[in-house]
């Protein structure tokens, strides 16, 4: 039978009680109190539900509503690109007459025998083709600027440039010299035969057995069947237009075109072979082992080939008319604008010059209007893969797009003003559909564009298998990040990854290279690593203090909101649903809560906890039954005392269990850092197994959930933190977004600071390199992460600047550390996480006091160490340190910047005031104020600082009464007007693009006129009390103890007439003297017992009446012994003689025979034994 102890707590050794983590059953209620009662409502929990009910009937509705929006975008800009680029193209090879008998007469009289094709047109179309090229370019050099990338495998460089220079030259032919050649319909069905090869390639590699290396894919016969299907498809289509080009005369000699348009076909199609190639580790199959050192070192081997193909494609459009021109050097110029030339009678014969039929700037139009359709077309689908919404977004308008783009081209030529320029005749009034007009003629073109399109939907079949992957990176979704820019729809199509999980397969295997590689750096033996489990382990930690009743409720409904999220997984999972965006994982919840004890009182063998943790134990039915909607009374939770205190463990409704881990700060380190250090070493330590690669492979799927006592948040803003972890193996740490919440103006002035923190700071930094802060409020770490960097979490304060740098902004450190050992951290902005915020100035001070130093100091680490930080970490470049420091040096100068800003704003407001006077009048505050933060106490640096902010503000309203009373006289030409509306509008255009947050632009006012006072004198108020490690909010006044309550009365017996300022000096007039009493009573206990020492000296007679005497001097040592003496002879003396032993204890006694009273000393003692 379990045994408790005084207090209640369960005194059974901790190891024999038995795990709560079984299934919890029904939810028990308390019959006595609501049999009756049935009509009760937590009148909080249906305000908050009714709150969360309308947010998510709004994100339903704005869910489909998207949706919608995204199919239309996707459709339309790929319809859109299309049309455009057979605008282009159109105008290579334009009709033999003009549209209207009153064009200019240069051109008619060129035209009379010969086509005329202006060269602005060749050049449009080129910068169409050749932009994405850019494109990709600029993407790779950012990321290089910005982030490590792996070195140039040169042998692969070389054979995919030759690849990629197939893929230019053939798609210059077929764009320049094959579709003009047609009209508008049949070209846009010859678009569609750029699949010639990629069957066969899928076919080979299905064949080779290296080519199951990362798993097959689902359904592989039929998949296999679909191939065969899709090569016998493309080659009929192929054939069936050739034959098309024999039987329809559209030039002397159409040997050449067919050939062309063959060959054209297969380079093109080369393109796509990566998504048709499995990755393998098998040297023996080339062309895997190719896409697999590719996909790993793509960044700076795109950078070099989109440089290279836009070489090449430059030089093939001069090649090419060169080569069509009679004279080459002719066709040359031409191009160039520096003459005419004519085309040979075999490429149609045109006239290759400058025409007037269109203006200089119309073609360059089309053209960005073609770029801007296809960059948004690209961006479009992407989004809709990474939002689950691939099949309706993605799929079904790009595969829409080639079928109904020859309808739309007839319908745009019977009717060509819909897209008709001024003075430009976009689409010719001379072209006939003659494909519509005679059936017998055109059959080949139309069955063969039917077959094409029925081998593209059998080639690109994998789109329909997957919804998506939600927050999957674009190396995941897509096998090359850039689309086409000829072929905007079937490049997207195509490039779409047929199998998502080959990315964790090339991921899984660079990782376990990397651990091989540490494996043998350090010479350790272990067994291979073993496959790493795929579901989740969350713990969420929380770490508790002195929070309110009202905080605790909030957290603990969070917790109970994740127990019923599991519970719904768990049952999902048990009952065998499949979900692709379902997250599975284990879910475990732990408080540990600081300074969670009482001092034990002398009759007590134990402490009692103290009133918080009380309130703890108070709200936890009051939480479930928020959540729950009923009322609801969880079963008695167990109480078992450990080595570090106690400990409380509930079981929850979900089956999940939770426990409170009571710290005892005399047997166990307290404060926020340690209880991380305490959970991180129980949960990746103590919880996992022992065996070091199990170790290393749980760990990477195990995360800490790290939490403060007052925050609240859904289920889901923690699994879209997961699902960024998941989605790159090297996050670390992820945060969310924080949203401060409480009442007050500060508040008011958080809500803004913390909206303008992460709209423009933590996105920056997401984007360029790594967050440098992963607040503790509501962050989620990698377990195998925080295994690299706990020991050194560990580490205690030594120095003055550990104190700053460790304990006073723990959160901050440990993404320090994580980014020096080469971990990502991460902004997750659709995470969300409400907390409380200081209401109080005082509080508010003194929070940021802690913040302002420990930020400064972590950075200047990062800063110190930037070398080591950029080698070691693949997100953190030389660039990205560049911009800290820019960052930490404008922070430095923030104060002189303000001081000299409010100067120059009075002087703006008020044109009266001169320089100086208002130079004086800033200068005389912040001076008495910098002196009060070095010599006074911190409350009356806290008021001095209260009283300058209501000044400042004042002033600060003022002066932007005057700024805009300039803008109204100068009509904003002012500079100082500019700026303002400049820095204003950056607020609203990210307020806007934020409309959930829309409403946190409204307390930019308060922000403005709180600049001098968060901006210079909080900086001051931070440097003049780094000696100060202290945690400045929710602290409470420690009871008074019975020795200050002694020192407290021996100070006051010190009185007289004192004026003082501050610590500066202090002066008492008539003092009175409180001490010289007890002064005078011990100088008489020490004469007596110098003579006592010589009476023994001299005889040792009477032992009983010297044990009288010295009786009676020690009973007036005792009345007196509370008091102490300031005289420079004794400070401390205190004497106790029993009847079997006299021992004397004196501390620094200045006595000038030490040496003599030591013998007496020792021969009293012989005496009274």
């Amino acid at each position: 039978m379990a045994t408790y102890d005084n207090k209640g707590f369960n005194c059974d050794n901790e190891d024999n009680i038995a795990s709560s983590n079984t299934e919890t059953e029904e939810p028990r209620q308390d019959h006595e109190t609501i049999d009756w009662d049935i009509f009760q409502e937590n009148r909080s929990a249906a305000k908050y539900v009714k709150s969360e009910e309308f947010w998510k009937t709004s994100e339903k509705i704005l869910t489909v509503i998207f949706v919608c929006f995204l199919f239309l975008v996707v459709f339309g800009t790929a319809l859109l690109s299309r049309i455009t680029i057979h605008i282009l193209v159109w105008h290579i090879k334009p009709p033999e007459l003009p549209r209207n008998n009153d064009t200019n007469a240069t051109f008619q009289t060129k035209q009379s025998l010969y086509h005329v094709v202006d060269e602005t047109w060749i050049w449009a179309l080129l910068i169409t083709l050749v932009t994405p090229y850019g494109f990709t370019m600029c993407s790779s050099l950012k990321t290089m600027c910005l982030k490590k990338t792996r070195k140039i495998h040169y042998k692969s460089l070389f054979v995919i440039l030759i690849l990629e220079s197939f893929h230019s030259i053939g798609l210059m032919c077929m764009v320049f010299i094959v579709l003009p050649t047609f009209n508008a319909p049949a070209a846009s069905i010859v678009y569609l035969a750029v699949l010639l090869i990629l069957p066969l390639i899928e076919l080979v590699s299905r064949c080779t057995k290296s080519g199951s290396v990362n798993g097959d894919r689902k359904g592989g016969t039929c998949r296999y069947f679909v191939t065969v299907f899709g090569v016998l498809l493309q080659i009929g289509g192929i054939a069936l237009l050739c034959v098309y080009m024999f039987r329809k005369k559209l030039d002397e000699d159409n040997t050449i075109l067919v050939i062309i348009f063959a060959v054209s076909a297969l380079f093109i199609s080369l393109k796509y072979w990566e998504n048709f190639v499995k990755s393998s580790a098998d040297k023996s199959n080339w062309l895997s082992h190719l896409k697999l050192i590719y996909q790993t070192r793509r960044t700076k081997m795109m950078c070099i080939v989109s440089f290279w193909k836009t070489i090449i494609s430059f030089i093939t459009i001069i090649v090419l008319y060169a080569i069509q021109a009679k004279s080459a050097l002719d066709g040359v110029k031409a191009i160039f604008n520096l003459g005419d030339t004519k085309l040979k009678h075999d490429f149609g014969g045109h006239f290759l010059g400058t025409t007037d039929i269109c203006k200089t700037y119309a073609p360059y139009v089309v053209a960005v209007v073609n770029i801007c359709s296809g960059y948004i077309c690209a961006k479009a689908a992407k989004t809709a893969c990474v939002t689950g919404s691939q099949i309706l977004c993605f799929s079904i308008p790009l595969i829409l797009a080639p079928f109904l783009t020859p309808f739309a081209l007839q319908g745009l030529v019977s009717y060509p003003d819909i897209l008709g320029f001024k003075d430009c005749d976009m689409f010719f009034s001379r072209w006939n559909l003659e494909s519509m007009e005679n059936i017998s003629d055109s059959w080949p073109l139309v069955v063969g564009g039917l077959l094409l399109y029925i081998s593209l939907l059998f080639v690109t079949s994998f789109i329909w298998t997957t919804n998506g992957f939600i927050l999957g990176k674009t190396q995941r979704m897509f096998i090359i990040p850039m689309y086409c820019g000829i072929h905007t729809d079937m490049s997207l199509l195509l490039n779409r990854s047929q199998n998502d999980k080959e990315f964790d397969f090339i991921r899984d295997m660079e990782r376990n290279k990397r651990i091989e590689k540490e494996k043998k750096r350090t010479n350790q033996k272990h067994d291979k690593c073993n496959k790493v489990d795929e579901r989740s382990k969350i713990y969420a930690c929380a770490t508790m203090w002195h929070e309110t009743e009202m905080e605790m409720t909030q957290l603990l409904k969070s917790i109970f909101r994740m127990d019923k999220h599991h519970h719904m997984i768990k049952t999902a999972r048990q009952s065998n649903v499949e979900k692709s965006n379902l997250l599975d994982y284990d879910f475990e919840a732990h408080i540990f809560f600081d300074d969670a004890f009482e001092s034990p009182r002398t009759d007590e063998d134990f402490p009692d906890v103290n009133e918080y943790v009380k309130i703890l134990i108070k709200v936890m039915d009051t939480a479930a039954s928020a959540v729950h909607r009923t009322v609801i009374q969880l079963e008695d939770y167990e109480m078992i005392r450990t080595p570090y205190g106690g400990r409380l463990t509930w079981k929850l409704l979900g089956g999940n269990s939770l426990v409170c881990h009571l710290k005892d700060k005399t047997k166990i380190r307290h404060k926020k850092r340690w209880s991380q250090v305490m959970y991180m070493y129980y949960f990746l330590s103590h919880r996992l197994p022992n065996k070091i690669d199990r170790i290393v492979d749980n760990s990477y799927n195990t995360f800490l959930l790290a939490l403060d006592g007052d925050v609240d948040f859904q289920p889901e803003a923690v699994m879209h933190l997961v699902r960024r972890m998941k989605k790159n193996p090297m996050v670390g740490a992820a945060c969310g977004r924080i949203h401060p919440i409480g009442h007050g103006p500060l508040v008011w002035y958080q809500k803004f600071e913390y909206a303008v923190s992460h709209w423009l700071q933590k996105a920056t930094e997401h984007v360029i390199g790594c967050v440098l802060c992963s607040p503790g409020c509501f962050s989620l770490f990698r377990g195998s992460a925080v295994m690299d960097v706990l020991r050194t979490y560990t580490t205690e304060p030594s120095e003055a600047r550990h104190f700053i740098q460790y304990d006073q902004g723990e959160d901050r450190w440990l993404c320090t550390l994580l980014l020096k050992q080469g971990h990502r951290v991460e902004y997750c902005a659709e995470s969300d996480a409400l907390t409380y915020a200081p209401e109080g100035f005082n509080e508010f001070y003194n929070q940021r006091r802690r913040w302002t130093p420990s930020t400064m100091a972590n950075i200047l680490d990062l800063l110190t160490d930037c070398r080591a930080t950029v080698t070691q970490n693949q997100s953190i470049s030389t660039l990205y340190m560049a911009y800290q420091l820019f960052l930490f040096i404008s922070s430095l100068l923030t104060p002189g910047t303000i001081f000299l800003m409010i100067v120059g704003a009075i002087i703006v407001g008020f044109p009266s005031v001169p320089p100086w006077l208002s130079l004086t009048l800033n200068l005389i505050p912040v001076g008495l104020f910098m002196l009060s933060c070095i010599f006074t106490k911190s409350e009356t640096q806290l008021l001095f600082a209260g009283i300058l902010s209501a000044i400042y503000s004042i002033v600060m309203l003022l002066v932007l009464v005057g700024i805009i009373k300039e803008a109204a006289e100068e009509e904003f030409c002012s500079v100082t007007t500019v700026f303002l509306c400049f820095v204003a509008g950056v607020f609203i255009i990210s307020a806007v693009l934020h409309p959930k947050e829309f409403s946190c632009i409204m307390h930019g006012i308060l922000y403005f006129v709180s600049i001098p006072s968060m901006s210079m004198l909080l900086v001051l108020y931070s440097l003049g009390n780094l000696h100060v490690v202290s945690w400045g909010t929710r602290e409470v006044k420690q009871p008074v103890t019975q020795e200050n309550k002694a020192s407290n009365q021996i100070k006051d017996t010190e009185s007289g007439y004192t004026l003082s300022l501050g610590k500066i000096f202090r002066c008492i007039c008539c003092p009175t003297g409180g001490l010289q009493q007890q002064d005078s009573v011990y100088q008489t206990i020490l004469d007596r017992i110098k003579s006592l020492e010589h009476e023994i000296k001299k005889n040792s007679a009477d032992e009983h009446k010297l044990q009288s005497n010295i009786d009676k001097d020690v009973e007036n040592a005792t009345n007196l012994e509370e008091t102490e003496s300031s005289c420079n002879m004794v400070t401390d003396v205190s004497i106790t003689i029993h009847s079997d032993k006299i021992q004397e204890v004196t501390h620094n006694c200045k006595f000038q025979d030490r040496e003599a009273i030591n013998q007496s000393r020792r021969k009293v003692l012989g005496t009274a034994n």
